[in-house]
């Protein structure tokens, strides 16, 4: 709104109130007194809610329920009220304010027009909507108010709000404008939802608009004064230096999170590593916090630019503080009394002082040109130290930790800058490829590999992303690597324009010493472990090329390298270190310069063995039977993604083992449940292990190849793709058959996992006496082997056919045995599925209580084991045994539990099932339109994924509703198609079920 009014050059006044609690709201109204405002915009949360519902919300600390400043308590009521929320004291508490709590503010201060930008601002219950925020903000006298009637997306306010002021300002009614919106919404239905999918959706009828009356905001033109006073400011305000090549994106958070910051001491250090988009932050927020009245007026000084001495300071200040006769009077003085004069204006009024590249002002002469004298440092820090607890904010802009000013200003109060978050890289991501008349290579896996390399960072979006003019994300990947391409941008000529450059001005700065060091670095490729370094350094000292290096330095070496903004924490009181983006890739160019070809090799060998080594810890944690041990390994391998993947492709370079290395990414994947991404990983070791000779083949190396296919067949089984599982598991079984140097136990228990696995495959055929027969195969081995712990999953698997063929008691026992496994090896999270088996079998023998209470115990580990996905698969299940139960609001909530979590995890296939059963809930309810649409998007996945089994069920309730809705020929279409489903996989005790569906509705048309 901000910007369309800068754009429009609209002679606009806008506050944006921080913090955003209630009591600043209040105060804020009470300073500028009634009338003051034609319209107030309320950009936050909005509910309607029950008495129950913010008691459950105070159970959970999202809300402070009761003691809310300026009102009172919230008493005990029935119904539903509305409510907005606003900030509270308390981090992550909101405070709940009632409609005609907050319409009696809105009253006092006369503020004739309320829009509401929140979710259900406008929802009501019963027909004539006295719930609704909005039509009680109306009753209660407010002129005009406009609402949402549902939950909005950020896409959808912006085109809405946009066209709403830009019809208001130019003096249309408010109905217009609104109308004009809804006409917009219409018109541009591509919505931003979750994972940067976009959606089309109806939703221009949620903005709802409430009017008691006409309002005329009295508007009229300037008087000569006004005119000139208003040019006059426009003429002070501030200029943005650093304009940015693509635009200004994202950083809202950073925003929000600053002002809080300030809000609590004036002062603030914003750090961050070269590259990270400071400058331009700094230089943003300067013009934005004039715009939403934060601030009088901004002045900015950059280091990079000039050595402002403080005489300069003052006197460039006192140019835009004071007026003429002022200023005459001002240059005369004392250097002394200036200070004085200048101090007082910024300690009594709110303005921002921004000093922007302060790693300049005590910067080695022939490093950096615009140091200070140390004289002129303490001048300087004495200024700026009688401002601290000012009006006025301070920023200070810097690589480093700035301690010559820490204690006198910022004290603690710093702000480290990362990259841009995820959407706002995007973006920058589509304008940069844009105007280079380059389509965005989304459905490249290489690409996002990519922008996860840059990590944000703008200044290495800028010159990296360009390149793709002529090379493949894949290949720029692996240029980076390698240290060879040349990513100088052509028209970079200072060193904020250039990359590496940018990179360069940093490293020229540290010890020899330091330098030499960090090029033991050059193969990492994302984060440095420090709690890891000891055993890095000591494979390095291994190698003849760095016996002698100055390892005993890295503490200082790494201090030195944080200060100059080449790497930082990731948080505070953190070992890990987050490189700077291309640092990296400038250290392999060092590289190349500096250590010979054996020397290279020997960096290479000591990275690998250090990741094997890791990746094999890794791999242990995540086998791990305790919830500790299994979360620390997901955020380990999670961290360390990139430089196991890097030490991964240097073992298959030189055909080295790959175990350790590649399962350690599978488990990883395993825990995020993507799929595809395993198949792409699995795939591309596949084609460089084909190619090794065959006498490595035919030994360990051939063990490992059968791993890879095993585990490549598994994510096909895993994404339905069961003919190519079927195939792979198939070859990896003649892989083993053929090895000659591997002992008999070994290939005799691989042999048993993949009869196992082609168990599985079968039973998702229905193929139930092939799959019965391959399980028990699988069995027969691991008894003869006396491999009693794994004998437990055969015998899960064993249970799941005996329920599919309607043996419960035969899969009970199954069941029971597998549990008894897995506790006799204290295996406690693969309890978790063989209860929610146990749990199945009840619900199918209609033993309810015992079904939940099977399913709260796989529940409770999942939970325990922070194992998001699989508690998905059995809110699911608690969902069926609530609707049994005819519990329906708990089945829906159970359901819509699960279907977020499917849609989080970007599991396709698991999402039919939940839609479906909420398809079952609303049928329930006889809410037979929405019970349609949720059983259409449950066939739609279906077919997608060709899961002709399942359609049936989902026809034949289509086919109920309707029935129910009388529209006989469409129920008696879907029944047909399901009970064709149903014959042509001889399940017979579905058939019957359709066929009385379909003598039922034939009964009905009679």
């Amino acid at each position: 709104m901000v910007e369309l009014l800068e754009t429009a050059q609209l002679k606009v006044k806008v506050h944006n109130l921080r913090p955003g609690t209630f009591q600043a709201l209040s105060d804020h109204l009470d300073e500028v007194g009634e009338r003051f405002y034609h319209i107030i915009h309320f950009d936050t949360h909005g509910s309607l809610a029950s008495y129950a519902d913010l008691e459950e919300a105070r159970k959970a600390k999202k809300v402070l329920f009761q003691s809310r400043w300026g009102l009172d308590d919230i008493p005990h009521y029935e119904g539903l009220r509305a409510f907005l929320f606003f900030e509270s004291d308390v981090k992550g508490k909101a405070v709940p304010v009632e409609a005609a709590e907050l319409a009696q503010l809105l009253l006092t201060k006369q503020i004739p027009v309320c829009i509401i930008n929140a979710c259900q601002s406008a929802k009501h219950i019963g027909q004539r909507g006295e719930t609704s925020l909005g039509s009680t903000l109306m009753g209660a006298g407010i002129q005009a108010t406009l609402a949402l009637s549902y939950s909005v997306t950020v896409s959808a306010a912006k085109i809405l709000m946009e066209e709403v002021y830009r019809q208001v300002f130019a003096r249309q009614s408010l109905p217009d404008a609104v109308s004009r919106g809804r006409r917009q919404l219409y018109k541009q239905k591509g919505r931003k939802a979750y994972f940067n999918e976009t959606i089309d959706l109806e939703d221009w009828l949620l903005p709802i608009i409430y009017q008691n009356r006409p309002v005329d905001f009295n508007l009229r033109d300037f008087t000569p004064q006004e005119q000139e006073a208003y040019f006059q400011k426009q003429e002070l305000s501030h200029r943005i230096h650093h304009k940015p090549n693509y635009g200004f994106f994202g950083r809202d958070l950073d925003i929000m999170a600053i002002e809080k910051h300030l809000l609590q001491h004036n002062m603030l250090l914003l750090t961050g590593m070269g590259g990270t988009g400071k400058s331009t932050l700094l230089d943003y927020l300067a013009w934005w916090w004039e715009k939403t009245g934060f601030v009088r007026q901004s002045f900015y000084f950059g280091y990079d630019e000039t050595a402002f001495t403080l005489e300069q300071i003052l006197f460039l200040l006192a140019q835009k503080l004071f007026d003429e006769r002022t200023r005459a009077t001002f240059q005369s003085s004392s250097l002394a009394t200036q200070k004085g004069k200048i101090s007082t204006a910024l300690k009594s009024e709110r303005y921002c002082l921004i000093l922007d590249n302060c790693e300049s002002i005590t910067g080695h002469p022939l490093a950096i040109p615009n140091t200070l004298p140390e004289d002129e440092q303490e001048t300087l820090k004495e200024f700026l130290r009688d401002l601290s607890g000012g009006k006025s904010v301070v920023l200070f802009g810097s690589r480093g930790t700035e301690s010559w000013l820490k204690n006198e200003t910022f004290r603690r109060n710093t702000y480290q800058l990362g990259g841009l978050d995820p959407e706002a890289r995007s973006d920058l991501a589509v304008q940069i490829l844009k105007e280079l008349h380059i389509e965005l290579p989304t459905k490249d896996p290489q690409f996002h590999q990519l922008m996860g390399l840059l990590a944000g960072s703008p200044l290495a979006m800028e010159v990296i992303l360009p390149n793709l003019t002529h090379h493949t994300p894949a290949q720029i990947i692996e240029s980076l690597r390698a240290g060879d391409v040349d990513l100088e941008r052509q028209d970079g000529k200072d060193k904020t324009e250039s990359i590496l450059r940018c990179v360069d001005y940093s490293h020229s700065n540290l010890s020899p010493d330091a330098q030499k060091l960090l090029l033991c670095l050059a193969p990492f490729t994302s984060v440095i472990n420090l709690e890891f370094l000891p055993q890095y350094t000591d494979q390095l000292r291994t190698f003849p090329t760095f016996r002698d290096w100055p390892f005993h330095l890295w503490e200082k070496v790494i201090q030195e390298t944080v200060n100059w903004g080449l790497m930082e924490p990731l948080g505070q009181n953190t070992p890990i270190m987050s490189l700077q983006p291309v640092f990296p890739y400038f250290l392999r160019t060092k590289l190349q310069q500096t250590l010979d070809d054996p020397g290279r090799e020997h960096l290479n060998q000591a990275f690998m063995a250090h990741y094997t080594g890791l990746a094999g810890f890794i791999r242990t944690l995540f086998l791990s039977k305790e919830p500790e041990g299994k979360q620390t390994a997901l955020v380990l391998a999670e961290l360390e993604y990139e430089n196991i993947y890097a030490a991964l492709e240097m073992c298959l370079q030189r055909k080295q083992s790959i175990i350790n290395t590649y399962a350690c990414l599978s488990d990883y994947i395993d825990a995020i449940q993507d799929q595809n991404k395993g198949l792409r990983l699995g795939e591309m070791v596949l084609r460089r292990i084909e190619d090794y000779p065959p006498q490595l083949l035919g030994g360990e190396a051939g063990v490992e190849l059968v791993g890879v296919v095993d585990d490549i067949a598994r994510r096909f089984l895993l994404t339905k793709q069961l003919t190519q599982a079927t195939d792979a598991y198939l070859r990896a079984l003649d892989i083993l058959q053929n090895l000659t140097g591997s002992e008999e136990k070994q290939k005799a228990l691989m042999t048993a996992s993949i009869y196992n696995q082609l168990g599985r495959v079968a039973q998702e055929l229905r193929e139930f006496e092939e799959a019965r027969k391959n399980y028990e195969q699988a069995l027969e081995i691991k008894i003869e082997f006396k491999d009693r712990y794994y004998q437990a999953s055969t015998y899960h698997n064993l249970g799941m056919v005996a329920q599919e063929l309607r043996e419960f008691e035969e899969a009970r026992k199954n069941y029971e045995k597998a549990l008894e496994i897995y506790i006799e090896f204290k295996d406690r999270y693969s309890q978790a599925s063989t209860y929610h088996q146990l749990g199945m079998v009840a619900e199918e023998l209609r033993e309810f209580e015992e079904a939940r209470k099977n399913y709260e115990k796989a529940l409770e580990i999942d939970i325990e084991f922070k194992d998001r996905y699989e508690q998905a698969k059995t809110y699911h299940q608690l969902g069926m045994v609530a609707e049994e139960l005819r519990e329906f609001e708990e089945a829906r909530k159970n359901y819509e539990k699960a279907l977020e979590i499917f849609i989080e995890f970007k599991d396709r296939y698991s999402q039919a099932g939940t839609y479906h059963n909420l398809g079952m809930v609303a049928q329930e309810l006889r809410e037979f339109e929405e019970a349609r649409k949720n059983y259409e998007k449950a066939l739609e996945i279906k077919i997608e994924f060709k899961d002709r089994y399942s359609q049936a069920s989902t026809y034949h309730n289509l086919g109920m509703v309707a029935e129910e809705l009388r529209e006989f020929d469409e129920a008696r279409k879907n029944y047909e198609k399901a009970l064709e489903i149903y014959f042509e996989f001889k399940d017979q005790y579905y058939q019957e079920i359709v066929k009385r569906s379909l003598k039922r509705l034939e009964e009905r048309k009679g």
